[in-house]
């Protein structure tokens, strides 16, 4: 794979696990399934930044311009848990 079309699917997977927070709860109903959905497109992501820095070492750095997209709404949500699970006040 060229770096540009590394580039353009780690993007796409990128978008994708942003958006699943509008996306997937038309498909699966309200509730955190977006979280898990989010989580797992970020598997297919982490693969292709092992590729990229493989392939292009230092040179595939670029993959991480994804990485806020990805990890939001995981992130996110562990902290969530954290805050219930050690007395914040919850929903």
């Amino acid at each position: 794979m060229s770096r540009k079309r590394l580039l353009v699917w780690s993007l796409v997977i990128a978008v994708l696990a942003a958006s699943t927070r509008w996306s997937v709860p038309l498909v699966a109903g309200p509730g955190f399934t977006f979280v898990f959905v989010s989580a797992a497109l970020a598997v297919p992501w982490y693969a292709l930044l092992i590729v990229s820095m493989r392939r292009y070492g230092k040179g595939g750095l670029w993959v991480l311009l994804g990485a806020p997209l990805v990890f939001f709404w995981p992130t996110l949500f562990i902290l969530l848990w954290y805050a219930c699970e050690h007395g914040a006040d919850c929903m």
